[in-house]
C-alpha cells in the first residue's frame, strides 16, 4: 500500500500548489451569486411576470372590442332614434285610416275605438319631435279632437272630412321627417 500513500502525497501537493488566492475565491463567489440571481431574475420573469403581461395584453385587446362594439351600438342608437318619429306618424295613420275605413262602413263606435290610442301616439310623436314641429302637433291635435266630438254627435261626414285633414298633415310631416 505504500503507492496509495505516494498518490495521497502527490494529490495534497498538487491541491497545495494550485490553492488560490483569497482574491480569485471571492472573484468565483461573486460571479456564482451574480449568475444564480440572473438565473432567479430570469426564472420570475418567466414565472409571474409574463403571463401577467400576456394577460394585460389579452384584457387590452378585449377592451378595445368592447369599445368598437360600444360605439357601433350607440351608431345603432342614434339610427333609431330618428326613426321612432316615423313609427308613430305611421301609427297615427294606421289609426286615422282604420277610422275612415269604419266610418265608410257606417260603424262611427268602431271608428271612436280605432282612434283610442291617438291621443297618446301623438303626445309621444310631440315630445320625439320637440319645438321644431309644435305648431304642426298642435294642428294634429285640433284636428284629431274635431274629428273625435264629430264621432259623438254623429256627424259622420264631417268625421271623415277632419280625419281627411289630419291623414293629409301626417303625409305632409312624415315627407318632411324622411327628408335628409
Amino acid at each position: 500500500m505504500p503507492d496509495d500513500d505516494d498518490l495521497e502525497m502527490k494529490k495534497k501537493e498538487m491541491f497545495a500548489e494550485e490553492k488560490e488566492s483569497a482574491f480569485v475565491a471571492w472573484t468565483r463567489r461573486v460571479v456564482i451569486g451574480a449568475l444564480a440571481l440572473a438565473v432567479t431574475v430570469l426564472l420570475l420573469w418567466f414565472v409571474l411576470i409574463a403571463p401577467q403581461s400576456n394577460q394585460i395584453r389579452q384584457l387590452e385587446s378585449d377592451l378595445s372590442a368592447a369599445n368598437t362594439q360600444i360605439s357601433t351600438l350607440e351608431a345603432q342608437v342614434a339610427e333609431l332614434e330618428t326613426v321612432r318619429p316615423q313609427r308613430e306618424v305611421l301609427s297615427l295613420l294606421v289609426d286615422a285610416n282604420t277610422a275612415r275605413f269604419e266610418l265608410q262602413r257606417s260603424r262611427p263606435e268602431d271608428a271612436a275605438a280605432a282612434l283610442l290610442n291617438a291621443n297618446r301616439t301623438l303626445t309621444l310623436l310631440g315630445t320625439e319631435l320637440g319645438d321644431e314641429y309644435a305648431d304642426t302637433i298642435d294642428t294634429l291635435q285640433a284636428r284629431l279632437d274635431f274629428a273625435k266630438e264629430d264621432l259623438e254627435s254623429g256627424a259622420r261626414f264631417s268625421a271623415l272630412s277632419d280625419l281627411e285633414v289630419f291623414v293629409n298633415i301626417l303625409l305632409q310631416l312624415q315627407r318632411s321627417l324622411l327628408r335628409p
